[in-house]
């Protein structure tokens, strides 16, 4: 199991400012993704198509889906935004 820290962003923010996540070694964005939606959903079922629509980030880069997760690495969940 490796540690995730997820930060929350934008409308995130309403489920404080992150959590950590425990996932299975090797896990992809994919993988972090469905797990949040998880641990969110005992929360609110209002932000699963903000969440799917939502990019993640590493310190340096935007994650693709495929993405690997590394052992305490900090993620952060950057919700879409309007306007431009």
């Amino acid at each position: 199991m490796i540690d995730v820290n997820v930060k929350f962003f934008g409308a995130f923010r309403r489920y404080g400012s992150g959590m950590v996540l425990k996932l299975e070694a090797g896990s992809s964005v994919k993988q972090l993704r469905q797990e949040l939606f998880t641990k969110l959903q005992k929360n609110s079922h209002e932000f699963g198509s903000l969440l799917s629509e939502s990019a993640f980030a590493d310190e340096k880069s935007i994650l693709c889906d495929e993405a690997i997760i590394r052992d305490s690495c900090t993620v952060a969940v950057i919700p879409p935004v309007c306007g431009g």
